[in-house]
């Protein structure tokens, strides 16, 4: 299973995603220190929701953006007639 996050920190996390994908990273610790700039709460826990909910939205668009590498195929071993 998955984490469960409010409705009110998807919300939030969205539109800061919109905003600010520029300037957010996968760092959980940068993410916060910015979050905490420029949200008006000064909710610790909130802040740490958001960024939470971010750094996890941002690792999966960073995953989802990457060529998955495929399995190089072993060449199959060959019989001797001996």
């Amino acid at each position: 299973m998955g984490r469960v996050y409010d409705a009110k920190i998807k919300r939030i996390g969205n539109a800061v995603i919109e905003a600010y994908s520029g300037q957010l990273s996968t760092d959980f610790r940068s993410n916060k220190a910015f979050l905490s700039g420029i949200l008006s709460t000064k909710s610790k826990f909130m802040v740490n929701k958001i960024s939470g909910y971010v750094t996890s939205q941002i690792k999966r668009q960073v995953a989802q953006s990457q060529p998955e590498e495929e399995p190089k195929a072993e060449p199959e071993p060959t019989e001797g007639t001996a």
